[in-house]
């Protein structure tokens, strides 16, 4: 799942049809009524209304939020067994990322799905995180277990990191 969903997202398509082709992909099926109820199941449970009368729109009618729940329903219709999310929750507003931290841990703990989640944000991390990697200049300079990690940090650029990260507790 991407930081912008717009990219995702094929303009010239309604948001059905790039729904069904994700159902296609994983079943070899176009469309069908039981695809579509999935899809709509799904919607509604990332919190978006009236999802049959959405599908009918374009991309460019949905908002940004909208639209990275929209991403999230395509993977999760994919039913992977790791999901890797990049930066999911950049440029949203907080209670809208709230809500779509609600909806990742919800799926993670119904599948049974692992989570590789890709953040600079501290406190997303803390949020849905069990483990930390930590990165500098494409190294891994620590790992471990997230309270351990913002507890008690080993490497230097860790502890800048937490630092600088106001209000972030686990």
């Amino acid at each position: 799942v991407l930081q912008d969903p717009r990219s995702a997202m094929d303009p010239v398509f309604t948001m059905e049809t790039q729904f069904e082709e994700v159902v296609a992909s994983r079943t070899g099926k176009r469309g069908g009524k039981e695809a579509l109820e999935e899809i709509y199941s799904l919607l509604r449970s990332t919190g978006i209304a009236s999802p049959e009368e959405r599908c009918r729109q374009y991309p460019h009618e949905w908002s940004r939020g909208m639209l990275q729940r929209a991403q999230l329903v395509m993977a999760f219709a994919c039913r992977p067994e790791v999901l890797i999310l990049d930066e999911v929750t950049s440029m949203l507003d907080p209670t809208i990322t709230l809500q779509i931290l609600d909806t990742i841990r919800r799926y993670r703990r119904e599948r049974d799905c692992g989570i590789i989640l890709i953040t600079h944000d501290l406190a997303v991390a803390c949020e849905i995180c069990d483990r930390v990697a930590v990165m500098r200049e494409g190294r891994i300079v620590e790992t471990g277990g997230t309270r351990d990690i913002f507890e008690s940090p080993a490497h230097p650029y860790t502890r800048l990191l937490i630092s600088g990260a106001l209000g972030c507790t686990c």
